[in-house]
């Protein structure tokens, strides 16, 4: 039972007179920011977490203690919007990863977490700032979802590489690579990744990878080089572009829009 800066935890007795009751020190000072970002996650729960000190985190459920899952830079953003109450979350396995979908209709913001992994990712759909899906629940062996904007109904689908017929941009920004003072010279690149699983007819027959270059701590970008990711069949295929030239930092940001497969695995350089 969540208050907003603590809760409570309860359980079944099967007492005629009230059924349950609340276990002794059971108390934990963490309450609940936003009513329905609450649910079921893996074996535990998790949501938007708030104590007395203030800012709002993302908690789970270890062993009966919350444990804060959220990072500072993910945290920073979080308490950077002008309201979290209306925010919204659900669950869902995917692949074997359990993955938590939390939208902030207000900031028009949407975000996943991944908790096998630990990794946050930014949401968006296409022609909008966030996430279509809502709200979520498993049922019948499928993932069903519900779209904000009209009200559709979709089910998540491991084989589908379009949403509802649009295009899903996929993009996916490194860390910064750089060693103290000394430029770093960069003579080839290659993205390891799955290849030769383009499309039959339409888009995606050639499919690109997007490439674009930052040397200056990601303020700007250069201009996006497309890279053979392979037609169909084309397995030998290899996304590498040579000739980078020298920074004292690099940040590499990939894109692609093809509705095909993406499974990228590393990022290589040469120098």
């Amino acid at each position: 039972m969540f208050g907003e800066y603590s809760g409570e935890v309860w359980g079944y007795t099967g007492a005629l007179d009230f059924p349950y009751t609340r276990f002794s020190e059971s108390t934990f000072e963490w309450g609940l920011a936003a009513r329905w970002s609450l649910c079921k996650f893996d074996n535990s729960f998790i949501w938007l977490a708030k104590n007395s000190m203030g800012e709002i985190q993302v908690c789970t459920f270890n062993g009966g203690t919350p444990t804060r899952v959220s990072t500072f830079d993910i945290e920073t953003i979080f308490n950077s919007y002008t309201t979290i109450l209306d925010a919204v979350g659900f669950s869902y396995m995917f692949n074997g990863h359990p993955f938590y979908h939390l939208n902030f209709p207000t900031e028009n913001q949407s975000w996943l977490y991944d908790g096998s992994i630990g990794i946050w990712s930014k949401l968006k759909s296409n022609g909008i700032d966030r996430h279509r899906f809502n709200l979520g629940i498993p049922a019948f062996n499928k993932i069903f979802v519900t779209d904000f904007e009209n009200g559709n109904i979709y089910t998540i689908e491991r084989d589908e590489y379009t949403e509802n017929g649009a295009p899903i941009e996929f993009e996916l920004v490194t860390k910064h690579l750089k060693t103290g003072l000394e430029k770093i010279t960069i003579t080839s690149l290659q993205v390891d990744m799955e290849t030769g699983i383009g499309t039959v007819t339409g888009q995606g027959v050639e499919p690109k990878l997007m490439l674009t270059i930052s040397k200056d701590n990601g303020h700007t970008w250069g201009n996006e080089t497309y890279l053979d990711i392979g037609s169909l069949g084309n397995y030998k295929a290899r996304a590498k572009r040579t000739r980078l030239g020298q920074a004292r930092e690099w940040v590499f940001k990939v894109r692609i829009t093809d509705p095909i497969k993406r499974v990228i695995t590393g990022l290589y350089i040469t120098s």
